[in-house]
Parts: structure tokens; C-alpha cells; sequence
């Protein structure tokens, strides 16, 4: 499969990296203590999964957005100012999303700072930098854990799976558990969860389930460098159909759009093969940003919504005004406003 060569590292360094942090992982859990402080850490997740209830699709466009402004800042020759995408790929089984901004990586941006990927690891650390990027913390990343039991996650040479089940799974076969430890583990109750990000495993792509790995494809040789693919089989198995992802999806509104700037295309599609649970739909966002010529600090923004059977399209328009955040030289505010006839509309 493509991928743009953005990245400083081979796939066999990347594929290291991971295979070595699996066994430090591994090694190091061997006592009923260290079991719990991992679930532990599986019950802050929990509560952090509740703050940020139904945000995951916002979220993960603001992932998209701030790894486009990443890479507008880190390799401008590749990445250009508002022209990021994201997709959204529903099918049967998985929830694809995808953008097109920096990879992930191990190596960190900045010393004694974790690294993109590490911070998926750890509670409540993240490489952004409040000043640069809209994200904070990372936290939001945990969004997802609502809609999905494990995800693949594809960037750049990266070929990581995540899963809390696969995490126990390997603890059970492990010969250096203690005895108390692995009662422990044995005698877990359902709600007893150990985090699904703490350790990654490595994948290739022939291990995705049937019909993900033709879609992935699409996507990378689309242009999109990161790709998540949520698997839904558990949450569909326990809460059933009417759960299905698309409803908010579909529904994202133009308002939640105008202050990821990092963003010109926002696409999803869900899969026609699977008519009888999401009816083949899709829909299309395209960000049209210019800047005043006057003032620097004020824009307009055109957003066309393509959707439906028909592709019908509709367009929206919006003044945006940053306003300066006092004290606060590199940060701002902004308020956004319709407007109709070449008028703004402050009202509406």
C-alpha cells in the first residue's frame, strides 16, 4: 500500500519500536500490584471516556486539523496552509477515519516531552502545544473508546493495534505473572477494563478483518497519511444497530467547522454494500477560506455541503473575527458570523 514518504524512519525501525515496547510492557507486569494500578488507570480512562461523551467525532477532526497545522509547521513544502482532509468510511463491522495531516511517531518533537505516539499511552500527557494547536492534554483522543472495542491505527509506516481484550488476553499466557496476580486476572469482572492504549501490537494489513483492508487502501492512495479503523463488532454485538456512528456523522453541522482551520475537506461514506443497516449514504464538506485584505485578522468563510441521493449542495458563508486574548500574545479568540447578500446577518 501507499504512503507518503514523510517520515525519517524505515517500516522495520517503526515495526521495532513497537515490538520492543510491547515486551517492556510485558516484562514489567508481574505482581497483583502492578495489575492494579493498571485498572487503575482503565478507570481514569473511564471517566475521561464519559467527559467527553458523543465528542468523538469532533474530536477526531480536531486530530486531523491539528496534524495538518503540524505539518504545515514542521514540513512546509509538503504540507500546505487549510488544505487538510478527513474522511469518515463506515462499514458493517469498523468506523474508518482518516486524515491527511503528520504522521504519528515515536521519535518526540521536543525534549523530555512524550512523543506522539507515547502520549496515546499515557493518561492526560499530549506533544501539543496550547499556544500552536486547538487540542489539550490528549484527553479527547479517549473519545473513542464510546464507539469502538479495539482500534488498528495505520500512519505513515505505523501498523499498531490497540485492544484491551488482546492486552489480557497476552497477560494470561505470560510465565512471569505471580500467582496472586494472575487470580487476579482470572476472576476480572466484565466492568474491570485495563486501558485499550497502554501497549500497542504490531499488525500487517492481511490480518484486518475481510473488506477493511480494500478500503484502508483507498484511502492511503487518496492521500490521507493516518487512518484509524474503529472496530465496532463488540459495541454492535452489545448495544445493537441503533447505535450506528452515521447519525453523527451525517449531522455535522457548518458551525462546527469554521474554527478547525487546518481543514478544507471533510468527506464520509458509508459502505452500499451494507443496505440494510446504513443504506449506502454519503455526504461532503469543502472549506473555502480567504483572508480581508484590510485586516489580518479577519476571514471569510464559504462551506458547500454536498449530501444526499441527489447530491444536492448547499453553501454558507461567515465573516470570522479573531480577537486577541490580553496577556496572551499567541492565542485568540474568535466569533463567526452568517452572512447573506454579501451582508453579515450578527443576529442569526
Amino acid at each position: 500500500m501507499r504512503a507518503i514518504n514523510i517520515q525519517a524512519i524505515t517500516k522495520e525501525e517503526a515495526k521495532n519500536w513497537v515490538e520492543q515496547k510491547n515486551k517492556g510492557f510485558f516484562d514489567s507486569v508481574i505482581t497483583r500490584i502492578h495489575l492494579e494500578n493498571l485498572l487503575d488507570l482503565g478507570n481514569a480512562d473511564k471517566v475521561i471516556q464519559q467527559d467527553y461523551d458523543g465528542r468523538y467525532v469532533f474530536e477526531l477532526l480536531q486530530n486531523g486539523a491539528d496534524a495538518h497545522d503540524l505539518g504545515v509547521k514542521k514540513q512546509p513544502a509538503i504540507f500546505k496552509p487549510d488544505a487538510g482532509k478527513v474522511a469518515f468510511v463506515l462499514t458493517p463491522h469498523a468506523l474508518l477515519v482518516a486524515n491527511s495531516g503528520l504522521p504519528f511517531s515515536h521519535i518526540p518533537e521536543e525534549k523530555d516531552k512524550p512523543s506522539s505516539l507515547e502520549s496515546i499511552s499515557r493518561v492526560g500527557e499530549s506533544t501539543k502545544q496550547e499556544a500552536d494547536f486547538r487540542g489539550n492534554k490528549g484527553l479527547g483522543f479517549r473519545s473513542i473508546y464510546d464507539v469502538c472495542s479495539g482500534f488498528w491505527l495505520v500512519s505513515g509506516h505505523y501498523r499498531i493495534f490497540y485492544s484491551s481484550e488482546r492486552i489480557k488476553e497476552e497477560l494470561k499466557k505470560s510465565s512471569i505473572l505471580n500467582t496472586e496476580a494472575a487470580e487476579l486476572l482470572r476472576d476480572l469482572p466484565p466492568e474491570k477494563k485495563i486501558p485499550m492504549t497502554r501497549v500497542g501490537f504490531w499488525f500487517e494489513e492481511n490480518d484486518l478483518p475481510e473488506g477493511i483492508a480494500s478500503e484502508l487502501n483507498n484511502l492511503l492512495i487518496n492521500g490521507y497519511n493516518t487512518v484509524l479503523i474503529l472496530d465496532r463488532k463488540g459495541i454492535l454485538d452489545s448495544k445493537g444497530i441503533k447505535d450506528d456512528p452515521w447519525d453523527r456523522i451525517e449531522t455535522l453541522g457548518e458551525n462546527e467547522m469554521l474554527f478547525l482551520g487546518g481543514l478544507s475537506d471533510i468527506g464520509g461514506l458509508s459502505d452500499i454494500h451494507a443496505k440494510n443497516i446504513i443504506n449506502g449514504k454519503s455526504f461532503h464538506l469543502k472549506l473555502g477560506r480567504q483572508k480581508d485584505e484590510v485586516s489580518a485578522r479577519v476571514s471569510s468563510v464559504t462551506i458547500t455541503r454536498r449530501s444526499g441521493e441527489n447530491d444536492q449542495e448547499s453553501e454558507h458563508q461567515y465573516r470570522v473575527y479573531s480577537l486577541p486574548i490580553e496577556q496572551m500574545e499567541s492565542q485568540s479568540s474568535a466569533v463567526a458570523f452568517p452572512v447573506k447578500n454579501d451582508r453579515v446577518v450578527p443576529n442569526e
